[in-house]
């Protein structure tokens, strides 16, 4: 029975990156329609499969699974769920290393997070991101990161912070393509 299960998650898992990565890199272009509605009519699923992500072994398909599926939860205004399934993505065991996958994800969560206004947070998760895909050298995350301080700062008032942000979010050469950049083509 744990065999079958494992099998299952794995499955699962499998099926959901596949699945959520394509529409990840589909869903704000031509194609967005067909996506969003893909994604809605299977968003239970969606949801059980994020928990048998949880069960299958490597961080970077749980991890590449929730960030894909962010972009749709935006568009559906689902800022709540967003960031608490990728709270929990990041609280789960093996997601503390600093990998670009952890780098996507924390970008995500400080998104969702300073669209729900709490932005402290949003701000911790950000700066994170950006500490990590600077490491890392990663240049599509960091200007996303970058791009998403300035917003946060911005929607706090500090204009010559949201300036200093989106100035060196604008010089960074990762700044295009940054949808599927953001999840690199695995």
């Amino acid at each position: 029975m744990r065999r079958a299960r494992r099998r299952g998650a794995h499955a699962a898992s499998r099926l959901l990156s596949r699945i959520a990565v394509e529409a990840d890199s589909e869903i704000m272009g031509p194609e967005q329609t067909k996506w969003v509605a893909r994604l809605e009519g299977d968003h239970e699923n969606v949801l059980s499969a994020h928990t048998w992500c949880d069960r299958a072994e490597g961080e970077r398909r749980r991890g590449s699974a929730r960030a894909a599926t962010r972009a749709f939860w935006h568009s559906r205004g689902l800022n709540e769920l967003g960031l608490r399934v990728m709270r929990e993505a990041l609280g789960r065991k093996g997601a503390e290393s600093p990998t670009r996958v952890r780098a996507v994800v924390l970008s995500g969560a400080g998104w969702f997070a300073s669209r729900l206004s709490v932005y402290a947070e949003a701000h911790s998760l950000l700066e994170e991101s950006l500490s990590i895909s600077r490491a890392l050298g990663d240049m599509a995350v960091t200007a996303t990161s970058l791009r998403r301080l300035g917003i946060v700062a911005h929607e706090q008032g500090y204009s010559a912070e949201a300036r200093g942000f989106t100035r060196r979010a604008s010089r960074s050469p990762g700044r295009l393509g940054q949808t599927p950049a953001l999840l690199g083509a695995q």
